[in-house]
């Protein structure tokens, strides 16, 4: 809606009427009335009426032609006032709103020449000075614009619209509190003026003052109940206030008011996605894309939910579609690289990004993602050289200060990696869970005597692979205060030197000091030669191993666990999961048995050879108890490979080409867990080179045993 306030103007009849046309003077009289009480029905009847008798007469034909700008017919209008003109060239208000009507057809320069005209005319026109301020205003002329809107105030201080679209020409020109001034003084002349609330709420909510911006969206609703772009404002308002019910309810109300406003709809599509209400969110995008085909932000945002239903290939073909109809554009190349990179088609991805860089270098965003296919592609080193570009562009940018973090910790750079890790607590996704206390983290000092509070933060496979720790903190002096998921509780109880131990969300123990497990390689000073790697050094309860030792084990053959796939929710478990069929040519194999430890439920079909262990588990004690009784685990990046390796068995990790920065760029082996072998795919996605590797290791390891 512009922010701009056009009054047409309707005079009284100047025009002397001889004797003998008396009557059509008393009927314009009686037309002007009804046109002044908003009768637009009854006026243009009577104007028309006059037209039938004398279709000369300048003034009926000049506010006939007001009636259609006011009710929307500006081409009409246009031709009744050109005509009354052609008639009286000399009236200043019937070329103030000739302006009007050609302002209204964004006929901008056509509109200004109007309004100079009708100044020209009546120098002491404001209505034409104000009206000619807001078109030097579309027009770009924002200082010319200035300046009449400051004449006319010279002569009517007291016009609150005035004050209002100065405020609009004061902001354009980037004089913000200026502009504030002049909305405020609007409001002072005019409480219930409510466009000057509108817009001091919008400049508020840019300007972070979140309460008052909501204070002035509300006060304009309160006079313009039907008001759907302050509805929307609001809306966005509350959703970064993080008020999402609110923020919807303001959302279906904007667009009850404008059902066919595609930004609306666009709005409340973004805000049901982040509500995790996917199909609802896509339906709204489809009826934004559909009223407003070519539009970008619309059709990226309608991907970017398609990819969250799993629909990548959809969004993929989304974001071609529509590079067909905007083509060059750096935003669009770089969403369509994304779309791409997720459905492992890197050598495309890279293209694609590469284009949206030429078309805008300083894109940080672009060189984060072009980081991120290259990662994918397992060119470390080059995609380190992409994240450190981005942090150049925009030194805050946390996540590519963690995606720094690592690939320096892959390239085996631990000093640099640990520190670029801290900027995890930064990035969104983690920052959910950041815990807050008064106690202060600690540093490393010796802490003789005092409470440590060590928590877990992330994943059972972060806090398994950080637990070797616990000793250097003991030396430290500390007295460990150890927070772990309930599903680690009762292997953790086992650990030496523990002075307390909690469940996450039980209530904590009074403590001097704090630390997340994965701050102590930092806080520790850990490089690749200090990793602390003596295994095994988890414990496994005797209730846990005297359970897992009921179960029915053959005696001929190996007993091999496997799993194939993660928790569902890890950012890549597209890629280092895998289908269990996939691993159908290594269970087939003689002269071993093969057993599930998978827990996160998966289909098994053709693995009618592999016994399902998940019956048995209940936590990871009961896990690492199952693990003791094998001669091998063979499983993918996730909790278990980290519970085989700390209790020292063989395990055998399959990676995917973009695994995680503990296993490290090329070698077979890690410093992390010494009875580890890692597999390694050659190309994102491609298991199969992995499984046949896997599987003739196997052989090799049978024999080897059997000698």
């Amino acid at each position: 809606m512009s922010r701009h306030k056009t009054i047409p103007l309707i005079p009284p009849s100047r025009k002397k009427t001889a004797p003998a046309a008396m009557s059509v003077a008393g009927l314009y009289r009686v037309a002007v009335c009804h046109h002044n009480a908003g009768r637009l029905r009854e006026a243009e009847q009577c104007y028309r009426t006059i037209l039938a008798v004398l279709p000369n007469h300048a003034d009926t034909l000049h506010l006939l032609g007001v009636i259609g700008q006011q009710t929307g017919n500006y081409r009409a209008a246009e031709s009744m006032i050109r005509k009354a003109i052609a008639l009286n060239g000399s009236a200043a208000d019937y070329h103030c709103n000739l302006g009007s009507a050609l302002q209204a057809q964004q006929r901008m320069e056509e509109a200004a020449a109007s309004y100079q005209e009708a100044l020209r005319l009546a120098p002491a026109h404001t209505k034409a000075e104000n009206n000619l301020g807001n078109t030097l205003l579309a027009l770009g002329r924002t200082e010319q614009a200035i300046a009449h809107y400051t004449h006319v105030l010279s002569v009517r201080p007291q016009d609150a619209d005035v004050h209002n679209n100065l405020g609009s020409a004061l902001e354009t020109a980037e004089r913000i509190d200026e502009a504030i001034a002049s909305y405020k003084h609007a409001l002072a002349l005019d409480a219930g003026h409510a466009q000057a609330s509108f817009n001091l709420g919008r400049l508020y909510h840019e300007r972070g003052e979140l309460e008052r911006a909501e204070m002035f969206y509300r006060r304009s609703l309160a006079v313009r109940p039907k008001y759907a772009e302050a509805y929307n404002n609001l809306g966005n308002l509350l959703r970064a206030m993080e008020r999402p019910e609110e923020a919807l309810a303001c959302y279906r109300r904007a667009i009850a008011l404008k059902p066919h406003d595609a930004a609306l709809l666009n709005n409340l599509g973004n805000l049901l996605r982040e509500a995790g209400q996917l199909e609802e969110a896509l339906a709204c995008h489809g009826r934004a894309l559909r009223l407003k085909p070519d539009s970008l932000h619309v059709a990226l945002a309608c991907a970017d939910t398609l990819e969250q239903l799993g629909k990548l290939r959809e969004s993929a073909g989304m974001l071609a579609r529509m590079a067909t109809v905007v083509p060059h554009n750096a935003e669009l190349l770089r969403g369509w690289s994304n779309a791409l990179r997720k459905l492992g088609l890197l050598d495309e991805a890279s293209e694609h990004c590469r284009q949206a860089l030429v078309l805008d270098p300083e894109d940080a965003d672009a060189h984060l993602l072009l980081g991120n296919i290259l990662y994918d592609a397992g060119m470390v080193e080059e995609a380190m050289t992409c994240y450190r570009q981005a942090i150049t562009l925009r030194p805050e940018y946390a996540m590519a200060h963690l995606n720094l973090a690592m690939t320096e910790l892959k390239s085996g750079h631990y000093e640099e990696g640990w520190k670029e890790y801290a900027w995890r607590w930064r990035v969104k996704a983690a920052a959910a869970h950041r815990r807050t206390f008064v106690q202060p983290l600690w540093n490393g000092e010796p802490i003789k005597g005092k409470r440590i509070l060590l928590y877990s933060e992330q994943g059972l496979g972060d806090c398994v692979q950080f637990l070797r720790y616990l000793p250097q903190v003991c030396a430290a002096g500390g007295k460990i205060v150890l927070e772990v998921p309930g599903a680690m509780r009762r292997l953790a109880a086992e650990l030496d030197g523990i002075d307390v131990l909690v469940v996450s969300g039980d209530t904590l123990p009074a403590f001097d000091v704090q630390l997340p497990l994965m701050s102590l390689p930092l806080v520790l000073g850990t490089t690749v030669d200090t990793i602390p790697a003596e295994i095994p050094y988890l414990k496994i309860p005797e209730h846990a191993r005297h359970k897992a030792a009921q179960w029915t084990w053959p005696e001929d053959g190996m007993q091999v666990g496997i799993v194939w796939a993660g928790c569902a929710t890890h950012s890549n478990d597209r890629w280092r999961s895998m289908p269990p069929s996939r691993l159908a040519p290594l269970v087939s194999r003689h002269g071993a048995h093969f057993y599930s430890l998978q827990v996160e439920k998966s289909s098994q079909k053709n693995m009618d050879a592999v016994v399902d262990l998940a019956p048995a588990i209940v936590d990871m004690a009961d896990t690492a108890a199952l693990i003791e009784q094998l001669d091998l685990v063979i499983t993918v990046d996730t909790s278990v490979a980290h519970l085989a390796g700390a209790l020292g068995k063989p395990t055998w990790i399959l990676l995917s080409r973009n695994a995680d920065w503990r296993w490290g760029m090329e070698a077979s082996t890690t410093p992390w867990y010494p009875s580890a072998r890692l597999f390694r795919q050659h190309v994102l996605g491609d298991w199969a080179d992995v499984v046949h590797d896997v599987t003739r290791a196997l052989d090799e390891f049978r024999t080897s045993r059997e000698k």
